[in-house]
């Protein structure tokens, strides 16, 4: 399931959070080098990492759009190996080819997919002068599992909306941190009672503490950890999660 987190700007630097869309479902599966999705009633290839320079494939032969090509092709124009988090993934780089309908264009990493301004999936374009005519297009910033933990190749804040200060969300709020900084208790309050995960992480994407919650307050002693910002994670059996910056000083 792929969500869509709006956020809306208002004066003196506040945001507002908007709903969260549910986007359409997509399926992919991964087969040997080749990962495909299904569409149309059908898998077709999505990215395949196997592949060679010059290499093409189709990633459809349905959409159809006026004065386009029936069948959207890329071609790989690039290969690599990057070194994320000292993990080397295998990468390609792809182009779509003239005519297209649909677009799937740059660098994509084995076990991350498209890297930079990119695309989850093939997207609409104008298909002979590349102007994109869906706005669903995703910016690259942070991906993080554990096989590599937190890779940020943005080397930007990957909660930035989401713990800006100012933000507002008293619709969503899931739980309450107080006091904002703290030297050594961190009291938490829950809107409701239920079963939580918290996790603290320091700005590398390591975990600093684990705890789990059932009370609907908490407090958590933060006393050994070093002066800093780090990001509090809490998520409950539904997947509900909200994170927020705490400070330690």
């Amino acid at each position: 399931m792929i969500k869509k987190h709006q956020f809306f700007s208002q004066p003196d630097g506040v945001y507002i959070e908007g709903p969260i869309i549910k986007l359409a479902e997509r399926y992919t599966h991964t087969s040997g080098d080749t990962i495909f999705h299904y569409q149309n009633n059908q898998f077709s290839t999505l990215f395949n990492f196997g592949a060679s320079i010059g290499d093409q494939w189709i990633i459809d032969n349905e959409y159809q759009m006026t004065g386009c090509n029936l069948e959207s092709i890329v071609e790989v124009i690039g290969k690599d190996n990057i070194d994320i988090n000292g993990t080397f993934r295998r990468a390609i780089h792809l182009e779509i080819l003239d005519g297209s309908p649909l677009k799937m264009n740059g660098w994509v990493v084995e076990n991350i997919r498209p890297i930079g301004s990119q695309y989850l999936f093939p997207t609409n374009i104008n298909c002979y002068d590349s102007t994109i005519v869906d706005f669903e297009e995703y910016n690259f910033k942070c991906f993080q599992d554990p096989r590599i933990d937190l890779y940020n190749p943005s080397n930007t804040d990957c909660e930035y909306l989401r713990t800006l200060v100012g933000l507002t969300d008293l619709k969503n709020e899931i739980f309450k941190i107080y006091p904002y900084p703290t030297s050594d208790i961190l009291n938490i309050y829950f809107k409701r009672r239920d079963e939580y995960q918290m996790t603290i992480l320091d700005y590398s994407g390591r975990v600093i503490l684990e705890k789990k919650f059932s009370k609907s307050k908490e407090k958590i002693n933060v006393d050994k950890l070093q002066k800093g910002i780090y990001l509090m994670r809490i998520n409950n059996n539904d997947d509900i999660f909200r994170t927020e910056r705490i400070i330690k000083k």
